[in-house]
């Protein structure tokens, strides 16, 4: 039992009281900006053997940082983040992390740039 009049949203909802009258709580409507997580997974070659690299977007379209996740030989996850400097997605702190991950760095920067540029019309459009 809702309707919209006028820009105001009017909700009938029990009385707090318990019994079956019905109070009316008018809500004024509100702008809600929705932020579009973005995640996604891609197959990369990378020394020699197939790897599943989860990709997970922070901070919405705007923001230049990817956190990643791949397993090792052993299973193990390897977690490391990517910001965007200078129009090129880097790797940050790759000390602790396997030359073969650090060697797919450009390979990982292609495929966040395809999943970027895939996504950037929608966030044009609700800007509007």
């Amino acid at each position: 039992m809702s309707s919209i009049k006028s820009g105001r949203l009017h909700l009938v909802v029990p009385s707090l009281l318990g019994d079956r009258r019905w109070s009316i709580k008018i809500l004024e409507l509100m702008k809600i900006l929705f932020v579009k997580n973005i995640q996604f997974t891609r197959l990369i070659k990378s020394d020699g053997r197939l790897r599943e690299f989860n990709f997970r977007k922070l901070g919405g379209l705007q923001e230049g940082q990817f956190s990643i996740d791949v397993a090792d030989e052993r299973g193990n996850r390897l977690l490391f983040k990517m910001i965007k400097e200078d129009q090129n997605w880097k790797i940050m702190d790759s000390n602790d992390l396997p030359d073969w991950v650090t060697r797919s760095a450009s390979m990982l920067h292609d495929k966040i740039e395809e999943v970027m540029t895939a996504n950037m019309p929608e966030q044009e459009e609700q800007q509007q």
